[in-house]
């Protein structure tokens, strides 16, 4: 059996009468981390300031004390100090809720830890041990959990510091909860002085539904006044475990009152007020709000609220003789996310009020693993099978949404219902992968997109938050593959590249255009002015090119490089037209010594080409009074010298 080393933190403040009930939860973090979160209720009027509209709007701390390490904490424990800012008041009750929170790293992850904040004193005029100490617990046991494949977070809860009930009458008051890891709530009475310290049954008569947290009021036999309540509220990982994963303290005050008004007189909440319990998705960084109607045939003096930091209320409207509003409006930070109750309550000219209502505020991003999305690009074969990875878990809506596959010209292809087989869900909450198979026959070489609407993936925090409809028409973009290379397009050894609905070619180095069609040089013609010339006459040799830049050349005469010309050679400067050029080579009186081989070499620096031209001597025979004879021979761009002897 291991030895369980509980962690206690001592709070010491200001020893008065001026308590009005706490709560304080946690979340995991990383490693040993968690932050710890504590709302607490005092009398108002205590404090200089109070806390007012303007106190609120300027978040002015407020410091409470320090916290104290009992046990298990190590040697690098230090005190912090408790520092919160006011987040609700009542100027007719005469209460102000102060929220704060800390980190702390635990010094082992194995064993449940308790967190303990205690100290003197509830308000004096309990019915039920009144002036005693206040004690609030939460246990924090941050064991890896295989079903969430993390660690748990305590559940989060809230209330009302006082909570008003007529004599007489029945009265239900729904504990609101909602948890982060979508586990099962439960609630209980807290027990002994360790949980719940002076106030330790002091509300009889009530009757706590556990697995509804619900707490029943009917009884007309107990005096009026105030009592302390105080519950502990624990998570589970399925509805067959006791075995609580954490365990947080909700206290606050319950006063009984008499008046002569009867029980259905009481004001009530209408239209468009938020149902009980109901569900609201909060977008980081955008304004969030609430419209809160009251009937009631006595003017609405205040409607006080349990909210988180930085809600704001406006004042209370008149919209006609037994109609009220309040708006409530809130911006959540960039550093918020998970699960936030908000409740509120109505109080008229007769000290009447509304049920204590309260809603939730789901601050949670479905956020999409950067290039998860599995295929895209360019898509291969005929694939049918579509993935997708979020950073959070998610589950499968109960109605019908739709995956929506479009043709890049707008026209839809495909709907698939996500509620249905072909869109596969998580079987855990370790689970993060977002699977559907498709059936649309897609065709080769087209785009298309697709898209999501709204709650195609949910979140369940006590209440369902479904994840916002995706319309970028870039989030997710395929084309199935063609193959444009098949017919292998590209000239002269050109590399063919496969691209969306097209192709390029990537040349080498002596070839250019769309499909290296081109030479950088080209030779388009190399010969001479005549096939045969006789000795002492005159010889043109040509060079026709095409460059697509700049070139040098060069003339040798079997392979000697000429660079001394005589009278008889005459080389021309290029002649440029249309990226043609015309290099000459011009023989005035040809010799014998003419015969044999003359090259040229064109070179552009990356791209050379040569061209070779023999000479051939040959006697032609002539007779005294005859033409001469002549023999043409040109064959591998030879040309023929003829020299004669007469007969």
């Amino acid at each position: 059996m291991k030895l369980l080393l509980p962690l206690l933190f001592m709070f010491e403040t200001i020893h008065c009468s001026h308590f009005r009930g706490g709560i304080l939860t946690w979340k995991h973090l990383s490693g040993n981390e968690v932050r710890v979160t504590h709302r607490m209720s005092w009398r108002n009027t205590h404090f200089t300031p109070v806390c007012d509209d303007n106190y609120k709007a300027n978040k002015t701390e407020r410091t409470f004390g320090t916290f104290s390490c009992i046990s298990g904490c190590g040697s690098s424990w230090s005190s912090p100090s408790i520092q919160s800012v006011c987040t609700d008041y009542s100027t007719s009750e005469d209460w102000a809720t102060y929220e704060g929170e800390f980190k702390v790293t635990l010094q082992s992850s194995t064993s449940p830890l308790v967190l303990r904040y205690t100290s003197c004193c509830w308000i004096g005029t309990l019915i039920i041990n009144h002036s005693s100490s206040y004690t609030i617990t939460t246990r924090i046991d941050l064991s890896y959990r295989q079903d969430i494949a993390g660690i748990n977070s305590s559940p989060v809860t809230a209330m009302q510091p006082i909570v008003r009930l007529q004599h007489g009458c029945s009265h239900s008051i729904k504990i609101p909860v909602a948890d982060d890891n979508g586990d099962i709530i439960r609630c209980r009475w807290a027990q002994n002085t360790s949980e719940c310290g002076g106030i330790c049954n002091s509300f009889p008569g009530a009757v706590l539904n556990e697995t509804d947290c619900r707490l029943d009021y009917s009884s007309e036999s107990h005096t009026v006044g105030y009592y302390g309540v105080a519950i502990q509220i624990e998570d589970f990982a399925n509805s067959s475990s006791f075995t609580p994963l954490s365990s947080i303290p909700l206290q606050f005050l319950v006063v009984i009152f008499n008046s002569s008004s009867t029980c259905s007189s009481a004001p009530t909440f209408i239209s468009p007020t938020p149902s009980i319990g109901e569900c609201f998705d909060a977008i980081q960084g955008v304004l969030f709000s609430i419209d809160i109607r009251i009937n009631s045939s006595q003017q609405i003096k205040e409607v006080t609220t349990q909210s988180p930091v930085g809600l704001t209320k406006s004042s209370v409207k008149t919209l006609s003789s037994t109609e009220y509003s309040v708006s409530l409006t809130w911006t959540p930070t960039s550093s918020l996310q998970g699960s936030y109750i908000v409740c509120f309550t109505g109080v008229n000219s007769l000290g009447l009020t509304t049920e204590s209502r309260c809603i939730t505020l789901n601050v949670v991003l479905f956020t999409i693993v950067l290039g998860s999305q599995q295929p895209s690009g360019i898509v291969y074969g005929d694939n049918r099978q579509w993935s997708l990875q979020y950073s959070n878990s998610f589950i499968r809506p109960s109605t019908s949404t739709y995956i929506r596959i479009y043709e890049s010209n707008g026209l839809l292809v495909e709907s698939i219902d996500a509620t249905s087989s072909s869109v596969v869900y998580p079987n855990s909450t370790s689970g993060r992968k977002l699977t559907f198979l498709s059936s649309y026959n897609f065709e080769k070489g087209r785009a298309y997109h697709i898209l999501f609407d709204e709650g195609v993936v949910n979140k369940e925090f006590g209440c369902t938050v479904e994840s916002p409809a995706i319309v970028n028409t870039t989030f997710w973009t395929f084309t199935l593959y063609n193959d444009e290379c098949a017919s292998d397009p590209c000239h002269n050894n050109g590399t063919c590249v496969n691209e969306v609905n097209l192709f390029s070619c990537v040349c080498d180095i002596g070839h250019y255009g769309s499909v290296c069609e081109f030479h950088v040089l080209d030779i388009l013609d190399f010969g001479s002015s005549s096939a045969i010339v006789r000795e002492g006459k005159p010889v043109e040799i040509q060079l026709l090119i095409r460059s697509k830049t700049t070139f040098e050349f060069r003339w040798f005469h079997n392979e000697f490089l000429i660079t001394n010309f005589s009278t008889r050679y005459k080389i021309t400067n290029p002649k440029r037209e249309n990226a043609t050029s015309v290099l000459t080579l011009h023989i005035e009186r040809t010799l014998q010594r003419d015969q044999g081989e003359w090259k040229i070499t064109v070179s552009t620096g990356e791209v050379s080409e040569s061209r070779r031209l023999t000479i051939i001597g040959k006697t032609y025979i002539f007779t005294k009074h005859g033409n001469p004879i002549f023999n043409v021979l040109i064959n591998n761009y030879n040309l023929t010298i003829a020299s004669y002897v007469l007969r």
